[in-house]
């Protein structure tokens, strides 16, 4: 077992990746389950490949310290990827001044 990707060492696919810098902080919400049964490992790439990123496990995050700590860090700029009419873009007039230098903090739901 490859403790890094979490697939057997006859599948690991720690020696495929890069590590990139999107600029960007990713925290990966990961529920209890899925951390267990996981067949696809894409939380486990994703983490490797994006520097910086963070895997959360849990079943309810409100109260999850890491993230609180996360969200409340002022050099972040918390983001949740969710459609809807009123979603801000990048494009959006005002984005870039509500940043205000801050780095994206994305949390995206999986």
């Amino acid at each position: 077992m490859c403790y890094r990707c979490f697939k057997p060492k006859s599948a690991c696919l720690c020696s495929y990746t890069k590590e990139i810098d999107p600029g960007i902080k990713f925290v990966l919400l990961m529920h209890q389950k899925e951390a267990k049964r996981q067949r696809t490992g894409t939380g486990h790439i994703a983490k490797i490949s994006l520097k910086d990123a963070e895997i959360l496990v849990g079943f309810e995050f409100e109260h999850n310290k890491r993230l609180q700590e996360l969200l409340a860090d002022p050099q972040y700029f918390p983001v949740m990827m969710y459609p809807g009419e009123e979603a801000w873009t990048a494009r959006r007039e005002g984005f870039a001044e509500a940043l205000a230098g801050r780095k994206l903090l994305f949390v995206p739901e999986s």
